[in-house]
């Protein structure tokens, strides 16, 4: 990922991608958009991704991520629409998601167990 800190938009969805998502992506810190829905990536998320002060668009649904929703998300003050629906998702949702101001699109359905 080290070749690609330019990147602003990274679409690799619906490519049957396994394993976790990797900490370096935390080093794109130009995504505007990380759309990585409809693979099969597992473990969590990582907290280096509170790290992409100018993404929008988060699109994480449809794989078997799990554990809690980490609250460095609540770092993305940029932050427009978060896919994060139909993972192994559980715990307690982090409050500092939902005080980000620029929200507009939160979709959480279909996951383990997640308390508000």
């Amino acid at each position: 990922l080290e070749k690609f800190r330019n990147l602003e938009n990274l679409f690799l969805s619906r490519n049957q991608l396994k394993g976790s998502i990797p900490s370096e992506i935390g080093n794109l810190t130009n995504l505007v958009k990380l759309c990585l829905f409809e693979n099969k990536l597992c473990g969590k998320i990582p907290m280096e991704i509170g790290n992409l002060q100018k993404l929008k668009h988060l699109w994480l649904h449809k794989n078997c991520l799990e554990g809690e929703i980490p609250k460095d998300l609540g770092k993305l003050s940029e932050l427009e629409e978060l896919g994060l629906s139909s993972n192994k998702f559980a715990g307690r949702f982090p409050t500092e998601v939902l005080s980000l101001k620029n929200l507009k699109v939160l979709l959480v359905n279909r996951n383990e167990s997640l308390d508000w």
